[in-house]
């Protein structure tokens, strides 16, 4: 599919991917330079627009240039970073859930020092 680069096309586009199903998130190479006519285009729409990183030049110089395999690549590493942020958040939660935890089973037996070091 071909998408001019006018708010004409770029209605075209998000109509089609809307009619995909829900969208989360459109992930946008080059938002700062080429991609940002489309970029405003959707935020104004508010949508939720995701910088992309470009592809790895040498692996593209080795494989050659295909919009289609640097799509799919560009989705796999926008996965891949969400998965880690949600893990990071999770992480932290769980942290701070662990401390409320080790808070109030210290206060119960009358200690406010947290948890003591092993071996220490």
């Amino acid at each position: 599919m071909q998408i001019p680069t006018t708010p004409a096309g770029y209605q075209h586009l998000l109509e089609w991917a809307t009619g995909l199903g829900q969208v989360e998130a459109f992930g946008i190479e080059g938002t700062g330079c080429y991609g940002a006519g489309l970029a405003r285009f959707l935020v104004a729409g508010g949508q939720v627009v995701v910088e992309v990183n470009r592809p790895d030049r040498i692996a593209r110089r080795r494989n050659g240039k295909s919009d289609p395999l640097d799509a799919e690549g560009a989705a796999r590493t926008q996965a891949i970073n969400a998965i880690r942020a949600l893990l990071v958040t999770a992480l932290v939660e769980l942290r701070e859930q662990l401390r409320s935890l080790m808070g109030a089973t210290g206060s119960a037996f009358g200690s406010d020092s947290g948890p003591v070091a092993a071996g220490g």
